[in-house]
């Protein structure tokens, strides 16, 4: 029967680089995945069979795991094996737990020794340590993880994503292409430049292939399966509003989240969705079949951090015209640049777009322009205009 152990150290270092240290000195070799997990493995000592370990950050609450900051994850088929590598971690000289499930096994530190459970109910006080509370570092040579952290940091900048594709193409050429298809689509699609049905299908497929492996064991626990990829990583989520206010901060730790569908927004929630400081990052955010009317739309308004919002979908909403003309006069949304409402509203002027820049639709403006006489928001005055600012060359269509 397949086991699986844990063993929690305390290296005071980033997981990469205890990683690069099993390589030294334990002849592992290493691998990163698409989600950037650290796979480290070796062919066990008989030629029959390999060690394959996960390492990674450790963060705990828990009194006891809470002082030790990697994990790494095995499945054995014998608990020996697992005691044998223990053993072998041992030349880290690192204080570290053998653990399966919530049960500790064995104990080691380099100042006490090594200790066995006799027990399931063992104290292990003399094992405690200070808790870890700094956030997980990137390892200084760690280039792929500083390249992730850059992306989270600035989700808009399409030439990061592109030297991330460079850097993952060796490993993982298709992962690679993924990327590299996404950003080209995407910057295609702003110019109203059609791809031919081969090309679009061979990306949705690569999408499909890749879509559950992308998304980073971090945010697993987060968010369900309504998530898309963009430009090669997780950046638009669909969830219940409270939901999303219980998670945003870990979320957007992880994920270059751009855009976000909210359900279930309701007057209880809205005050606390409005002050949340992760806002600033969203892109674009649907608000659809969520019925706040113009009053929910004037608490929205009341937020500070919607300053990067380009893209607001409030069709179904009960939103109506005068709180479009009391959104086209607040100064709380500086960077939009496309409304989606009710067609019966008449509001969408031409060109539509999509969250992303993409030109999706044209439509009449009857709204737009009479507003457009007594306020000067962008997203009122379109016309010669794409949703990121640059003006519409002669490529411009319908689509």
């Amino acid at each position: 029967m397949v086991m699986h152990l844990t063993v929690l150290m305390r290296a005071g270092a980033p997981a990469y680089d205890v990683a690069g240290e099993l390589v030294e000195h334990l002849d592992f070799q290493l691998r990163r995945d698409v989600d950037r997990r650290l796979r480290v493995w070796r062919t066990d000592p008989d030629g029959e069979g390999r060690t394959l370990l996960t390492v990674a950050d450790h963060r705990s609450k828990d009194r006891l795991r809470g002082g030790y900051d990697i994990a790494l994850s095995v499945d054995v088929d014998d608990e020996l094996l697992g005691w044998e590598l223990f053993d072998d971690l041992r030349i880290l000289r690192r204080p570290a737990l053998l653990c399966q499930d919530t049960r500790v096994l064995l104990a080691w530190s380099p100042e006490r020794g090594a200790r066995v459970a006799e027990t399931d109910y063992d104290i292990w006080d003399d094992y405690l340590l200070e808790p870890v509370t700094a956030p997980a570092e990137v390892a200084a040579d760690d280039a792929l993880g500083g390249l992730y952290r850059r992306i989270l940091a600035d989700p808009d900048d399409d030439d990061l994503r592109l030297s991330y594709a460079d850097a993952v193409a060796a490993d993982h050429p298709d992962y690679a292409e993924l990327i590299r298809g996404q950003v080209a689509r995407t910057r295609d699609s702003r110019e109203a430049i059609v791809w031919e049905p081969d090309r679009a299908v061979e990306l949705y497929r690569l999408v499909d292939r890749y879509r559950d492996d992308i998304l980073p064991i971090e945010a697993r626990d987060l968010i369900d399966d309504r998530f898309e990829i963009g430009g090669g990583f997780v950046e638009s989520v669909t969830m219940e509003a409270d939901v999303f206010l219980d998670v945003a901060e870990r979320l957007l730790a992880v994920c270059p989240i751009r855009m976000v569908s909210l359900k279930s927004v309701s007057a209880r929630v809205l005050p606390a969705l409005v002050a949340l400081p992760q806002l600033a990052r969203l892109r674009g955010l649907s608000l659809a079949w969520n019925e706040i009317g113009d009053d929910g739309l004037r608490t929205l308004l009341t937020s500070p951090h919607l300053i990067g919002l380009r893209w607001l979908d409030l069709t179904r909403t009960g939103v109506t015209p005068a709180g479009i003309e009391l959104l086209a006069a607040s100064g709380a949304v500086p960077r939009l640049r496309y409304v989606r409402a009710d067609q019966s509203l008449a509001l969408n002027p031409e060109p539509g777009f999509e969250w992303t820049g993409a030109l999706v639709y044209v439509g009449k403006a009857a709204l737009a322009e009479r507003l457009g006489e007594r306020h000067d928001a962008v997203w009122l005055h379109r016309g010669y205009q794409d949703m990121w600012g640059d003006a519409l060359g002669p490529t411009y269509r319908e689509v």
